[in-house]
C-alpha cells in the first residue's frame, strides 16, 4: 500500500533516470545498493524486534513530505519521501538493528535523487567558471591556444561555451554516490570515509574540466559531425577518470595513514 502510495515518485525518478543522462547513474546504483547489502549479509538480524512507534512516525512523515512536495511542486520532496518511506517501514519491520543492516543503501538511495532547481541553480554557476579557468588550463597544457573570456573558451576557431549544463552540478550527484561506495566498501576509521565522501566536490570539477578539455581537444580535430560523439564519450570518460582519481586517493590514504595498535603501560607489566 505504501509504495502504491508513493509510485507517482518512482515514475518521475526513473523517467529523470531515463531522459537526462547526468542523473542515469541512478540505474547503475541500484544494483550498487543490492551488493551493498549483499556484502553485509553476516550482519542481517536473526530476530529482529520492529520498532512500531518509529516506523510510523517515520512513515507519516514521508505523507506530509508527498503531500508538501505535489502542493509546492517539489518534486525532489516526492523523492525524499520514498527514502523516509523505506526508512520507516525498516524500522516497522525489524527496527534498529534491521537500519542498521540497510543504512549504507538507504543512504545510497538519496543521491539516486536530484538537487532541487534553486540549489542546482546556486551551484551552477561558480560551477561553471571553475570548470571554464580549469579547462582552459588543461587545454593550454596540451600546447593548445586556450583563451578564457569568461564562461567562453576560444580554442582555433572554435568557441566552446561552459553553458549551464556543462557546470558540473549534476554530475557531482553521481560522484559523490561513487565516493560513497569506496567509502561504505573499503570501511576503515569515520574520518576517512568522510574524507572520502568530501573528495567527491574536487574530484568532480577536475574530471567535468577534463571532458571539457578532452571534448574541445577532439572537436578541433574533427567534423562537426562528429562533436556529438565526442562530447558523449568525454561525458562517460569523466566517470572512469572519476573512480581512478578516487581509488588513487585511497591508496594514498592507505600508505600515508598506518593504523598502530596502542599498548597501555598495564598491558606492558601483564607480559
Amino acid at each position: 500500500m505504501g509504495l502504491w502510495a508513493h509510485w507517482p515518485a518512482v515514475q518521475w525518478i526513473v523517467d529523470l533516470w531515463r531522459t537526462e543522462p547526468d542523473y542515469a547513474h541512478g540505474f547503475l546504483l541500484l544494483p550498487v545498493g543490492a551488493g551493498l547489502l549483499w556484502l553485509r549479509r553476516e550482519r542481517v538480524p536473526r530476530a529482529p524486534h520492529g520498532s512500531v512507534g518509529a516506523g510510523l512516525a517515520l512513515i507519516g512523515l514521508s505523507v506530509i513530505m508527498k503531500t508538501a512536495g505535489i502542493a509546492f511542486f517539489v518534486k525532489p520532496l516526492l523523492g525524499w519521501s520514498l527514502v523516509v518511506w523505506l526508512t520507516g517501514a525498516c524500522c516497522l519491520l525489524g527496527g534498529r538493528r534491521l537500519l542498521a543492516w540497510c543504512w549504507p543503501a538507504l543512504g545510497l538511495s538519496l543521491l539516486c535523487i536530484p538537487l532541487p532547481y534553486r540549489a542546482e541553480h546556486a551551484l551552477s554557476l561558480p560551477m561553471q567558471q571553475c570548470a571554464a579557468m580549469v579547462s582552459s588550463a588543461l587545454l593550454q597544457c596540451l600546447g593548445e591556444p586556450a583563451v578564457r573570456e569568461g564562461n567562453v573558451i576560444l580554442l582555433r576557431d572554435l568557441r566552446l561555451e561552459v553553458a549551464q549544463a556543462c557546470s558540473g552540478v549534476r554530475l557531482l550527484m553521481g560522484f559523490v554516490a561513487l565516493g560513497y561506495v569506496y567509502a561504505v566498501v573499503t570501511g576503515g576509521p569515520l574520518w576517512r570515509r568522510g574524507f572520502l565522501v568530501a573528495a567527491a566536490v574536487p574530484i568532480a570539477v577536475l574530471a567535468n574540466a577534463a571532458r571539457i578539455a578532452a571534448t574541445g581537444w577532439l572537436a578541433s580535430r574533427s567534423s562537426n559531425a562528429e562533436w556529438t560523439l565526442h562530447h558523449d564519450a568525454a561525458g562517460w570518460a569523466s566517470l572512469v577518470a572519476a573512480a581512478l582519481m578516487s581509488g588513487m586517493l585511497l591508496w594514498l590514504l592507505n600508505r600515508i595513514v598506518v593504523p598502530v595498535d596502542v599498548v597501555r603501560p598495564i598491558d606492558v607489566v601483564r607480559r
